[in-house]
């Protein structure tokens, strides 16, 4: 299943799956759930980290934890 770290850049996705023990509460606070629409915004020069979009909330995950995070791009639930 695609990850957040897969997610290409300005594409939506929504949140299926996550180990809520490797994410910070503070995300999951600010609308880090399954079923949350998540976009990415622009990832660092360096390539770690990236920013996404959450519930209107602006968020720099690193690439490690976003590689934790299971999800589906907006597109392909259009076609199941």
């Amino acid at each position: 299943m695609p990850t957040l770290q897969n997610l290409p850049l300005s594409h939506a996705a929504v949140v299926v799956n996550f180990n809520p023990d490797a994410v910070p509460l503070k995300l999951i606070e600010m609308g880090l759930i399954a079923g949350a629409e998540v976009k990415l915004i622009q990832i660092a020069p360096l390539g770690d980290p990236y920013l996404f979009e959450i519930s209107g909330s602006y968020v720099a995950i690193r690439k490690e934890l976003a590689a934790q995070i299971e999800v589906a791009e907006v597109s392909q639930l259009s076609h199941e």
